[in-house]
């Protein structure tokens, strides 16, 4: 069989909680707008018979209401095939952590997103994409602009210790990104046997992640881009006209069998 790239669609599903956290978007958007945009969502990738991976908040899980909480969507995302990850049990900022507390937001989140959607979760994708590994450092690039906390090593074996199998990881090249505007994707690396995968784009669907993914039909290596769905109700890389155009060119690619979408845990 004629070996393809490959190419993996997150979405940081958030909701309120998201909301309470936002720095640049505070106040343009609530939690109801991650609903609502994933519900749109879920039709547009069922009729386009795409496969993406739902990196969800452990809280959003929980019983409630909106806009904090939403067993009913989270299990029709599991339902209609797509992964779903945990993105921590309430978005808690990674590099600030200690090992105690990291081991409880992966725990949480994990029992209570398999309890909602009745598969298993194997897949963790960090808030804010912290920590990013920077020349083989774990570095709080967002906030402190220094070393984390917690290093890579250790999230990775705790990761592993809860049953996680893969990890989005940030692979942040400051000079060929910034300067040469080089956007590509990475071979997935196993690492205290967690499987990384690379993100190397800004999140949307704009210039940078057209090119990760040509990238990756080139080399036969792994796309990974990230966006968010209440994200698609604005205008920018995100939204649903951007979307709808890198769709229609990764389906392109597909119908040329250059590209295969896939999701996470189609990997271990």
């Amino acid at each position: 069989m004629k070996k393809k790239g490959k190419l993996l669609i997150y979405w940081d599903y958030e909701l309120q909680t998201g909301a309470d956290q936002a720095i640049s978007t505070k106040g343009l958007w609530d939690g109801r707008k991650d609903y609502d945009e994933t519900k749109k969502l879920l039709l547009f990738l069922k009729d386009k018979k795409i496969k993406c991976t739902f990196a969800v908040i452990g809280v959003c899980a929980e019983k409630g209401k909106l806009p904090y909480h939403s067993q009913n969507q989270i299990k029709q995302i599991a339902k209609m095939g797509h992964e779903v990850a945990s993105h921590s049990y309430k978005h808690e900022y990674i590099p600030e952590l200690n090992k105690k507390q990291l081991r409880e937001t992966l725990r949480k989140s994990k029992e209570l997103l398999e309890n909602s959607c009745g598969k298993k979760v194997v897949s963790f994708v960090p808030p804010h994409n912290m920590p990013a590994e920077v020349y083989g450092l774990s570095i709080d690039i967002k906030k402190k602009k220094k070393l984390s906390k917690i290093s890579l090593k250790v999230l990775y074996k705790t990761l592993a210790s809860l049953g996680y199998k893969t990890y989005r990881n940030h692979k942040i090249m400051p000079i060929t990104n910034l300067i040469f505007k080089s956007f590509k994707s990475f071979d997935p690396k196993l690492k205290h046997q967690i499987l990384q995968l690379y993100l190397n784009s800004a999140d949307g669907f704009g210039n940078s992640s057209i090119s990760v993914v040509d990238h990756a039909v080139k080399t036969k290596g792994v796309a990974v881009i990230c966006a968010h769905p209440r994200a698609l109700a604005f205008p920018g890389d995100q939204s649903w006209e951007n979307f709808r155009a890198f769709v229609k060119y990764i389906k392109s690619l597909e119908k040329k069998q250059k590209l295969e979408i896939t999701t996470p845990n189609t990997f271990v």
